[in-house]
């Protein structure tokens, strides 16, 4: 017994203390007045491009019935959405819609499903009178019945096939208007990325506690969902086969914040089709013709700058016809103008006799080699220093003569 030896104690328990999980609201519905505009959202569909068969059946998650229906196309569909390409390998059918837009929840919906990460859900609702596009769905939903078979063995249900027919493409689906090899689709839609889920993670551990922490996953896919705003009319008896099946649960399509956009339509009705959707304001008007802000201040800007240069212009005009250089450019843009012989501005001119030149006083020499007397106004008021008005050349010429002919007279009669 002296030999036994008592064992080390168990280490001391690891207590694990958690933050609380975000509480993130689950997507309750889309609205026009809480997303961005994105006019440069571009989904098109390649034409042509159409599947005679498609396999379906009804599926379901693990522990709860199965409540969609699975079309599997023979040939799968292709899209892009601004410039990327996508192959849409599997669609799903149920109801109701998982997604209230401005308030409303639709009878059913489409999904449109690839696996490089885009959903496009189309929503559905009953009518007397279809449109063209629910006749897409009718001829997958009559086959609704034949899906509800089951293998006692695998519980899984039977596959059906269903011949749609060479006319079932996309473009059935969206109105759209064509563009080279594709038609660009033309009808408004919300377009988001789906939000990572959050994922548990360790804060630290620190004196036998371990405090957890909640975070987004990191390298979650990148998936882009698009939805119509408008939903497709269907015929009610295929609303009909499609409620046959259980209602499918609202999944959780959280939205990556900051990602939910609207595309508008750029007009009501597209050729070919009987889409009746309400009209997008300003929907009618071309893209190229829509009045943008930026442009529109842009001009107004330009406009009185261009009106306040004008003014400034006449008013420069106005007080320089004042001076010698004002009035030489008057008078040469008014001959110019009436094709009279018009001399240059510049060009120095006189009306005082040459005989009267050397016989002025200093103080009344013009300085200035631009001044034509004939140009200056009538003004009672004192002349401009080292200027001759009209009235003062003919004044001293008058005095000249006079003076010239008292001197005659006195030669004459010899005083």
């Amino acid at each position: 017994m002296g030999n036994e030896q008592s064992s080390p104690p168990p280490p001391p328990a690891i207590m694990v203390q958690s933050d609380p999980k975000p509480v993130i609201d689950p997507l309750d519905g889309l609205s026009i007045s809480a997303s961005q505009g994105c006019k440069e959202c571009r989904l098109a569909v390649p034409q042509g491009s159409s599947s005679s068969t498609a396999k379906i059946r009804r599926i379901g998650g693990n522990d709860t019935p199965a409540t969609t229906i699975e079309i599997l196309p023979s040939i799968p569909f292709k899209v892009s959405f601004n410039g990327t390409s996508y192959t849409l390998s599997k669609m799903l059918l149920a109801y109701p819609s998982p997604i209230k837009i401005e308030n409303v929840q639709h009878d059913a919906s489409l999904w449109l499903s690839s696996e490089n990460g885009l959903s496009i859900i189309i929503p559905l609702v009953g009518s007397n009178n279809p449109s063209q596009a629910g006749t897409f769905i009718s001829k997958i939903a009559s086959s609704i019945p034949s899906t509800a078979t089951q293998d006692p063995t695998t519980k899984k249900y039977a596959t059906i096939d269903v011949a749609t027919g060479s006319d079932w493409n996309l473009s059935m689906l969206f109105p759209a208007k064509p563009s080279h090899l594709e038609n660009i689709v033309d009808v408004p839609f919300f377009t988001w990325l789906l939000a990572p889920p959050m994922v548990q993670y360790q804060i630290s551990i620190e004196n036998n506690i371990q405090r957890m922490g909640w975070k987004p996953a990191e390298n979650f896919p990148s998936v882009r969902f698009i939805m119509l705003k408008n939903p497709i009319e269907i015929d009610n008896d295929s609303l009909a086969f499609i409620r046959t099946l259980p209602p499918t649960p609202v999944p959780e399509l959280n939205i990556l914040q900051g990602s939910l956009l609207y595309k508008p339509s750029t007009v009501c009705n597209s050729n070919g089709t009987n889409y009746t959707g309400t009209c997008d304001p300003f929907a009618n008007i071309p893209q190229q013709e829509r009045i943008n802000v930026d442009t529109l201040w842009q001009t107004l800007v330009g406009l009185i700058s261009t009106i306040a240069i004008l003014i400034g212009l006449i008013l420069g005009i106005k007080y320089a016809a004042d001076t010698v250089w004002g009035i030489g450019i008057k008078n040469w843009v008014i001959s110019f103008f009436t094709k009279k012989n018009p001399k240059s501005p510049f060009t120095a001119t006189s009306t005082i006799p040459e005989e009267l030149s050397d016989q002025l006083p200093e103080n009344l020499t013009p300085v200035n080699p631009l001044f034509n007397p004939e140009n200056v106004r009538r003004r009672r008021r004192t002349p401009r220093s080292g200027l001759v008005t009209k009235e003062q050349a003919i004044q001293a010429h008058r005095r000249i003569k006079e003076r010239e002919a008292r001197q005659r007279a006195a030669a004459g009669t010899g005083v």
